[in-house]
Order: structure tokens, then sequence, then C-alpha cells
């Protein structure tokens, strides 16, 4: 992952799968952010 990339928003989120990817991939934050309660309570 380049070093400007450590600090990600995954913006409408759904799953959380592209914030999750980051993650694995060293980022070093991820800010998920999705309107869906649902969605929200399975990225937790």
């Amino acid at each position: 992952m380049p070093s400007n990339w450590r600090r990600i928003a995954d913006l409408y989120a759904g799953t959380g799968a592209l914030g999750i990817e980051a993650l694995s991939r060293d980022a070093e934050w991820v800010d998920f952010v999705d309107q869906s309660k649902e969605c929200c309570d399975l990225i937790k």
C-alpha cells in the first residue's frame, strides 16, 4: 500500500470489505461510514 494511503475513509461502507482489505494491507486507520444502522452493526 502506498505510504500516503495509511488513513482510509470507507464511505458507503456496506459490509466494510474495502476498509477491511485496507487494514489487511497495513492501513493504520479506517473510518467506516454508512447511513444504514444494520451495516454499521455488521462492521462493528
